[in-house]
């Protein structure tokens, strides 16, 4: 009986587990909405118009 209780917890405890980590986990910020993303446009915001005044 026991390895039939085992099984049964195992069963339960991987999918709660995933389910809890996609839950919970923060989302990836993308690359351009990154704070060196934004100062690298700023940047070469910057660096255009100084260029081209």
């Amino acid at each position: 009986m026991t390895g039939w209780h085992l099984g049964l917890y195992v069963a339960i405890a991987i999918p709660a587990t995933v389910l809890l980590i996609a839950v919970f986990s923060p989302p990836r910020i993308p690359k351009n909405k990154s704070v060196k993303g934004i100062r690298e446009r700023i940047e070469a915001e910057r660096r255009r118009r100084s260029g081209s005044a």
